[in-house]
């Protein structure tokens, strides 16, 4: 989880970028398959596991998604410690995160462009590998059965 005095430290990381609220419009941003986003969970409504407050998240719709509809299917980023399962992907330094953590596909979410706004900003992180997205992409299809 991310509090609010860490995300200056998330935009100041290596190669994070942090538009400001005068500089993009949510409505008119490129978001694209891949990218590593702060994103807004929000704390209401959570049951039991799900994953709230701000945290990174990985983009896993497809780009013509991304570009017409209001929604975009995220799976959030943790740096807790995990069960080691095959529907989770190592992610670390190499992907431009403070340290090292777990992409959790079983908790894959729907969410509102809107939520990527943190204070008026969106933060970008990253962009992952091909390699780690065809990781990721073979953990999607075990946790949805399509192998």
């Amino acid at each position: 989880m991310i509090v609010k005095s860490q995300v200056a430290n998330v935009a100041n990381s290596t190669n994070a970028q942090c538009y400001r609220k005068e500089e993009v419009d949510w409505r008119n941003w490129e978001f694209r398959r891949g990218e590593i986003y702060l994103i807004n969970f929000g704390d209401e409504g959570i049951i039991g596991s799900e994953y709230k407050n701000k945290r990174p998240a990985v983009i896993l719709s497809n780009d013509m998604n991304n570009k017409y509809s209001e929604i975009l299917q995220v799976a959030p980023i943790t740096s807790q410690k995990k069960t080691n399962l095959p529907v989770h992907v190592k992610l670390g330094i190499e992907d431009k995160l403070l340290k090292e953590s777990i992409l959790s596909i079983e908790q894959t979410r729907c969410i509102s462009k809107k939520r990527i706004l943190i204070g008026g900003s969106i933060i970008r992180i990253a962009k992952l590998s091909k390699n780690k997205m065809d990781l990721i992409d073979t953990a999607i299809k075990i946790q949805f059965g399509l192998v």
